[in-house]
């Protein structure tokens, strides 16, 4: 079987890494697999050639690509998009899509396609349960949702460790930072929606209580850093920055220099890879909800049952200060939630079947609603975020929300008012995709 996987590059990112890590991963398990970076290539580039990947990346070669890719013919493409409807993304299903080709799409933030490229996908693939409450509300009245499974993120099983005691002592004093000072962690992409001010702020009230405590940041952007400096300049000489890094072995040091990972972001987490990366590492996590954007992370703390997603500040806080003075706590719950991150979103033998099922019942299956019945009964139940309907957690969330939030709340939901906001705007960036298709239909045809 031929497997195609699509995403926007092989570059830096959480969901280029997760479509390298699928790509390798069909090639694996005996598929022949080939992947297309639309907008350019990154350094995934070698892991997936040395994995056996047919590699095919870069904006200018894609006319060129196509042609080649038409001649393969793939039974099954692999797109990894943001849901939402994005004209190159349907321009390439329709030239690469036979009669006998399927599509899954791992919709990366749980948005919807209301024109009628969703006719191109075949199997929705939802990140968790949150995307998936939200992307049906989004479709509207019941019943109206095209086929779809909650299909979360793998990633590569035990990429990073549990460190040792001793192992996170050296980690520190390499950094410069006092062996037993409890240091308080991020790492993220140098992306201002990707990072929330409420970290500084937070560190500084705890720093009131812990004078010694640190704070470690890998790949913060330099504008959050320069607003921190002018609000709080005394905080530099217990600051330590990294630049972000695709390293694994310099981000195995941080993560073990770290004792708590402090997960705060503008837009959220719609499946949260940096916080199963810190699982991974035995880090209790303290994170902040959001509500109004993807909030999956409180929905991957709880599953984890690794540290809190707080609705607050005075929340974070609280909850920080209780596990800066507890290093056994925070041993417990980091080796707790270790063994269920890996177990839960590990690419073991288990998820790798469930990945090779999922891919062979899509490709043998009449249509997409068929496929998605045979696979839930042969999972039966959710094997990734448990088996907890998610009402729980939005009602939970609904009543810490004010009268004028909530309400907000439950407008955002509607799809009528979603809709036409993503109409106004996502206006500049349709008109920009459409000019690049004209442009590679005009060099097809050169």
């Amino acid at each position: 079987m031929k497997i195609l996987t699509i995403v926007q590059s092989f570059g830096m990112g959480g969901t280029q890494q997760v479509a390298s890590n699928y790509a390798r991963a069909y090639a694996g398990l005996g598929f022949a697999s080939a992947a297309l970076g639309i907008y350019g290539g990154g350094h995934h580039e070698q892991q997936l050639e040395e994995a056996g990947v047919r590699v095919f990346r870069g904006e200018r070669n894609v006319p060129e690509s196509l042609r080649v890719l038409k001649n393969w013919r793939p039974d099954l493409i692999h797109i990894h998009g943001g849901g939402a409807h994005e004209p190159v993304n349907s321009w390439l299903l329709r030239e690469l899509k036979s009669e006998t080709t399927k599509v899954i799409q791992t919709n990366v933030f749980g948005r919807v396609d209301y024109t009628s490229a969703q006719s191109l996908i075949d199997v929705e693939l939802l990140l968790s349960n949150w995307c998936a409450w939200k992307w049906q509300k989004w479709w509207g009245p019941a019943g109206t949702a095209p086929a779809h499974l909650v299909f979360p993120n793998f990633l590569e099983e035990n990429i990073f460790h549990v460190p040792t005691r001793e192992e996170r002592r050296e980690a520190k004093k390499s950094l410069g930072i006092p062996p037993d000072a409890v240091v308080l962690g991020r790492v993220g992409q140098k992306n201002m929606g990707k990072w929330h001010g409420s970290i500084f702020r937070v560190f500084k009230e705890l720093r009131a209580r812990l004078p010694e405590a640190r704070l470690l940041l890998v790949g913060c952007p330099d504008e959050l850093i320069a607003k921190a400096r002018n609000q709080c300049p005394d905080l530099d000489s217990h600051i330590v920055l990294q630049e972000q890094t695709t390293s694994r072995q310099e981000l195995q040091q941080a993560y073990e220099a770290m004792d708590i990972f402090v997960h705060a972001s503008l837009i959220g987490e719609s499946f949260g890879l940096v916080l199963a990366e810190a699982a991974q590492c035995g880090l209790p996590i303290v994170t902040l909800n959001t509500p109004f954007h993807d909030n999956t992370q409180f929905e991957m703390v709880r599953f984890l049952n690794s540290g809190v997603a707080a609705f607050s500040e005075i929340e974070m806080l609280e909850t920080l200060k209780v596990l800066a003075q507890d290093e056994k706590k925070r041993g417990e719950i980091g080796l707790r939630s270790a063994l269920k991150v890996n177990a839960a979103f590990g690419l073991n033998r288990h998820n790798r079947e469930r990945l090779a099922g999922l891919a062979e019942t899509v490709v043998r299956s009449h249509d997409g609603g068929q496929a998605v019945r045979v696979l839930n009964e042969r999972w039966q139940e959710n094997p990734f975020f448990g088996t907890n309907s998610i009402e729980p957690l939005v009602a939970e969330t609904r009543s810490r929300l004010g009268l004028v939030q909530r309400l907000g709340f439950d407008l955002l939901h509607c799809s009528v008012p979603y809709r036409l906001y993503r109409g106004v705007k996502e206006y500049k960036f349709l008109r920009k995709q459409c000019a690049l298709i004209r442009q590679w239909n005009i060099q097809s045809t050169l």
